[in-house]
């Protein structure tokens, strides 16, 4: 079944030879996260 929904394609570079791949992943989620909850998002205004 086609199924309507909202997408939010996310591409990330880095160079391999300064950055870990782990701590990338990490990143990717914790951005995931928070954009999918902005609430958890303190902004400090």
């Amino acid at each position: 079944a086609i199924v309507v929904r909202s997408i939010l394609p996310i591409s990330l570079t880095y160079d391999h030879r300064i950055v870990n791949g782990v701590p990338v992943g990490q990143f990717l989620e914790t951005l995931i996260d928070l954009l999918e909850h902005p609430d958890k998002l303190e902004l400090g205004l």
